[in-house]
């Protein structure tokens, strides 16, 4: 049958969160395909999205977009035939080895029944928060977002992040960091919980489901205690934005996590990307902050996002802490050691 390339690759593109690089699972490379529906899952990630193409069975995701992200034509032909997806341009011809039995287990993921809207600004709360989220196995439970009836949450022992939110929700739940944070350029619409999963969905009928955990929610520290900070009030510069992104440049070929120092004192406010194969350092001058020199580390698209939203940060002598009305940030200062970025 014939297709619109663009119509098919964004469908394609939009589940493409369920995909793992290596098959955790049977299948969980591969784009599947079954009674018009395109549907990807790896274990922590389901996605689904209607299509009209009428095929079944299991085709490679990286082949598939590759051809049709470099195929021109407007519309292409494709066929399924003995084992494989056929291609077809109008001087393009290509074969693509498909599984036609469907062995992802995608029955595992529990099904939406009731949807509701998904509370305003829920998105705008899981992209404020998500970098906080530690990328520690050995505490899993702070590998998670914590999403709760008033507020959504995320803390990593050194830094943690509040958005206050009415999620309509009757019990907290943790979801993986790595698995919500795909709904944030999602543009979802509405969401649904089931047993094990909680389910959102766009105007385009795409569902991502993500698993949830209930009873891990209850070992999540009590984060309010550490909410409190009185201090000095200072204003940060609001064009550091291509400061931190030159930093980010090294500071995000790290293994562990991407975060780049920031050092105050003496008037000015020091930015640095440290990774395996170097360093960078830019200075600004900041001329409202009269305390000692302090430095922390920070997600570096985070750090942009509060210097822009923001006028105000509180900085005591253990935290430095920004709030609005509805969000709250803070992270701990660490002690002023040598620095190589002098030399």
């Amino acid at each position: 049958m014939k297709v619109n390339r663009e119509n098919l690759l964004k469908e394609l593109e939009s589940v493409i969160p369920g995909l793992s690089p290596k098959e955790v699972i049977e299948q969980s490379s591969c784009f599947v395909f079954q009674d018009n529906v395109i549907t990807t899952f790896n274990d922590e990630i389901a996605c689904s999205i209607g299509t009209a193409l009428d095929i079944k069975g299991a085709v490679p995701a990286k082949l598939l977009l590759e051809v049709l992200r470099k195929i021109t034509d407007e519309e292409v032909e494709i066929k399924q035939k003995k084992g494989e997806l056929s291609i077809f341009g109008k001087k393009t011809k290509c074969k693509i080895r498909m599984e036609e039995k469907i062995q992802l287990s995608v029955d595992s993921v529990d099904k939406p029944v009731d949807w509701e809207e998904l509370p305003e600004g829920f998105s705008d709360a899981v992209s404020m928060v998500q970098g906080c989220a530690s990328q520690d196995e050995s505490r899993f439970e702070l590998t998670c977002i914590n999403i709760c009836p008033e507020f959504i949450e995320a803390c990593d022992g050194i830094q943690l992040a509040r958005y206050d939110i009415k999620t309509n929700l009757k019990k907290p739940f943790l979801c993986r960091k790595d698995s919500l944070r795909h709904i944030v350029s999602m543009d979802m619409q509405s969401f649904s919980e089931s047993k094990n999963w909680v389910h959102f969905k766009n105007s385009t009928g795409m569902v991502l489901s993500c698993r949830r955990f209930l009873d891990e929610a209850k070992t999540y520290p009590d984060l309010s205690k550490f909410l409190k900070v009185e201090g000095e009030k200072t204003q940060f510069p609001k064009n550091l934005k291509d400061t931190v992104l030159r930093a980010e440049i090294f500071s995000s070929d790290t293994s562990d996590e991407n975060k780049v120092e920031i050092h105050i004192g003496n008037e000015k406010i020091k930015v640095i990307g440290r990774g395996v194969s170097g360093w960078l350092s830019e200075t600004k001058g900041i001329k409202n902050y009269t305390g000692s020199p302090i430095q922390f580390k920070i997600p570096p698209r985070l750090f942009i996002e509060l210097t822009q939203r923001f006028s105000e940060f509180i900085i005591s002598k253990e935290r430095i802490k920004v709030e609005g009305e509805k969000y709250q940030y803070l992270t701990c200062i660490e002690p002023i050691e040598g620095d190589e970025s002098e030399e």
